[in-house]
């Protein structure tokens, strides 16, 4: 079989470049999903995401103190945002600006802190590190933002963080930076919180829930002298990262497309171990005609596809991790967050070892049957096309092919058939001999015969 292989080099690439596309396809896009899955949703878990945010004016420390005392709420913490426009050249983005009291204390919607300052100092900002992009600036240089009445104000840049709940530069044109709250009072913005973010103590991905303690809230703020509610925001999907349906949605197009690249690697695998039976029509009959069974050709043809599929293997798993590895990347960049997982799942790699194996014995398994259930006779005569079996005929019969030319090759073969298979060469009847001598006599005239015809098929076969 090796040699079979070796010989036959344009063959063997074929059909292990056939089997390594499926594994490929597969292994690319489920390590990719279960990657881009697993670590956005631990990075999110982190970050202790807001359940809802409610705007209002008027809130302040008290107020956030007596919503933390609800039976409902876990925790509750106040922001303020104000939008700005930064000039970069000729163009101008848009610009988040957060103010946060206690940049030490940070328990809800954290952000992770990179390079630079952890607190801002007065009249500086903290950028998050896509906007650095967006606006074409580094740590150390000066944001110029243009505030509502048209004044400019340049602000510092003193540290670079990452927040993965803050919108997408690379998808929408808007940055993110944090400030203290008195850098937002000399800006001109008002000392108390715009908004404050909750997160309920149950029902976290429950959204009904989630608007009912918002009703809560409400109905306090409303109750409170001097504040105002404005309007509430929750998430579509509570509990999970806004960019998760997006990503489950392309995953599930790679998807398709990695189940037609499976099909279209079968197909090819069914058609190149077809024609492999077909080239070796000859060597299944010789195989037969020495006493080879149909099980024993089936096991031999499917232990070569097998290797095929080991083969494809070693070529397959480490591109699928290398295309798996610069998808994830390339989509962790677009989304702004970071992979943590560097080697490929194991039961992924489970996966791409039964689609390099379990696959490929399957697509192959029709044409190697077929192929192993040709007679003797069938075998020797083929010319490649189909061959026409009479039916009905008592076993040990041959069947009857279109007449074509007697070959060397086949009547040798036939003869050291028959005589394994203890039908007598024509011309003799060992009936007609009723003595021990003439049993001998017979039994060395068969040996001297079936001896001819093996030497002359084994100088045909070396023609």
């Amino acid at each position: 079989m090796a040699r079979d292989l070796w010989h036959n080099k344009t063959r063997t690439l074929l059909v292990i470049v056939s089997i390594a596309v499926g594994v490929f396809a597969v292994g690319t896009i489920a390590t990719a999903r279960v990657i881009l899955s697993r670590d956005l949703q631990t990075q999110y878990a982190q970050t202790s995401d807001n359940s809802a945010r409610i705007f209002g004016s008027g809130l302040d420390e008290n107020f956030i103190e007596s919503l933390r005392r609800i039976p409902e709420i876990e925790d509750a913490q106040g922001r303020s945002t104000v939008l700005l426009r930064v000039k970069n050249g000729d163009l101008r983005s848009n610009l988040l600006l957060y103010g946060i009291d206690d940049f030490n204390d940070i328990h809800v919607n954290k952000i992770t802190y990179e390079r630079g300052e952890r607190v801002p100092p007065w009249r500086t900002l903290l950028i998050e590190r896509g906007s650095l992009e967006l606006f074409g600036v580094q740590m150390g240089d000066t944001l110029t933002v243009e505030l509502p009445d048209g004044k400019r104000r340049e602000i510092p840049i003193t540290g670079v963080v990452h927040d993965l709940n803050a919108p997408p530069p690379r998808f929408a044109n808007f940055g993110s930076a944090y400030v203290s709250m008195e850098t937002l009072e000399w800006l001109g913005f008002s000392d108390q919180y715009s908004e404050v973010r909750i997160v309920v103590r149950d029902g976290k991905q429950d959204r009904e829930h989630i608007q009912t303690v918002v009703n809560l809230v409400k109905d306090r703020l409303e109750d409170s002298p001097g504040r105002q509610y404005l309007n509430s925001n929750i998430q579509q999907f509570p509990g999970r990262h806004f960019a998760d349906d997006q990503i489950q949605s392309m995953l599930l197009i790679l998807a398709a497309l990695g189940g037609l690249a499976l099909f279209l690697s079968a197909f090819l695998v069914v058609n190149t171990i077809g024609a492999v039976m077909q080239q070796h029509t000859k060597q299944i009959g010789i195989m037969k005609a020495i006493g080879g069974r149909g099980s024993q050709i089936t096991s031999m043809y499917l232990s070569m596809v097998a290797v095929f599929g080991l083969l494809s293997l070693l070529v397959a798993v480490p591109l699928g991790a290398a295309g798996a590895r610069a998808l994830t990347e390339y989509v962790a960049f677009l989304l702004n967050f970071d992979i943590l997982t560097t080697t490929t799942p194991p039961d992924v790699l489970l996966i791409e070892i039964g689609v390099g194996l379990v696959v490929p014995l399957l697509a192959a398994l029709a044409p190697i049957i077929n192929g192993a259930r040709m007679t003797v006779r069938e075998a020797v005569t083929s010319t490649g096309m189909p061959v026409e079996t009479s039916r009905g005929r008592g076993k040990g019969e041959w069947d009857t092919p279109p007449p074509l030319p007697p070959s060397p090759l086949a009547s040798s073969v036939i003869v050291v058939a028959q005589y394994l298979s203890a039908q007598g060469p024509a011309g003799t009847d060992p009936g007609n001999l009723d003595s021990g001598l003439g049993h001998l006599r017979v039994r060395v005239h068969r040996a001297r015969l079936v001896a001819g015809h093996i030497a002359r098929l084994a100088e045909l076969l070396a023609l």
